[in-house]
């Protein structure tokens, strides 16, 4: 067992290193370049049609989701730990510079972001119950035609949300423990109570 952490600690760094680095700014400065640099030119609208109608009613139509459904599930799909755990360990090892940094690294983002959203939607499709399924095994397999890869993608996705979520809870338990002495045991049942009510609608 602690061979094999080991071999996982050296890809990780392998992995997380220059590699993802240029992986991550050099795909997004690209994109940003290919779509001429729309989330600079077309900002102000961008906020408008997302946070300044964000209480306004939607059009009807089968699917259609609210301004604040559409918000709230954007944000849930992009904030993960890492940007609640992350960012305070950034700014605490880089200091206020970091958050420069991290500001001008998300507006690169938002290519790869607006790119992965489009990809979804175009290559979307409706399941045997009647339900809209979509995401990067869909434009993997379908845009690129490489099943194996996504296939792989899906498996590993599976993986890293039970990981992702081990770390949520851990870190919410965690804190709560230190701020008002709840026992982590606590905070797990109630957490796994609230995703249950989410998870089963």
């Amino acid at each position: 067992m602690e061979k094999l952490m080991e071999l996982i600690s050296k890809i990780s760094e392998v992995i997380w290193g220059l590699p993802m680095m240029l992986l991550l700014l050099g795909g997004g400065l690209f994109l940003t370049f290919r779509l001429g640099f729309f989330q600079f030119k077309y900002f102000p609208h961008i906020i408008k049609q997302t946070f300044g109608k964000i209480l306004s009613k939607p059009d009807s139509g089968e699917g259609t989701l609210t301004p604040f459904q559409a918000a709230t599930s954007a944000l849930a799909s992009t904030v993960g730990a890492a940007n609640i755990i992350g960012v305070p360990v950034a700014i605490a090892f880089g200091g206020p510079g970091a958050i420069f940094w991290m500001w001008l690294v998300s507006l690169i983002g938002m290519a790869s972001k607006y790119s992965e959203v489009v990809l979804g939607v175009k290559y979307r499709e409706k399941n045997k119950k009647g339900e809209w399924v979509g995401g990067p095994m869909y434009y993997i397999e379908k845009g690129l035609g490489w099943k194996p890869v996504a296939l792989f993608f899906a498996f590993a996705l599976m993986l890293e949300i039970v990981a992702s979520t081990m770390v949520q809870s851990n870190s919410l338990s965690t804190t709560i423990k230190g701020a008002f002495n709840i026992p982590p045991e606590v905070t797990g049942l109630i957490v796994m109570f609230l995703v249950g009510i989410i998870v089963y609608g």
